[in-house]
C-alpha cells in the first residue's frame, strides 16, 4: 500500500541521514519484506 511504502521510504531517508553503517539500513528495511521474499533475495545476493 502507498502508506507502507512511504514509511519504509521515510525509514531508509531517516537511516541515511544518521549516517547507519548500509548493512544495518538493508536490515532494517529488509524487515519490511515478507520472509519468504527475503529468502528468495539471499539466494539470489551470493
Amino acid at each position: 500500500s502507498e502508506v507502507m511504502n512511504l514509511e519504509i521510504m521515510f525509514e531508509g531517508a531517516a537511516s541515511i541521514v544518521q549516517e547507519n553503517n548500509p548493512m544495518i539500513v538493508y536490515e532494517k528495511l529488509s524487515s519490511y519484506i515478507p520472509l519468504s521474499s527475503r529468502r528468495a533475495m539471499a539466494e539470489n545476493k551470493r
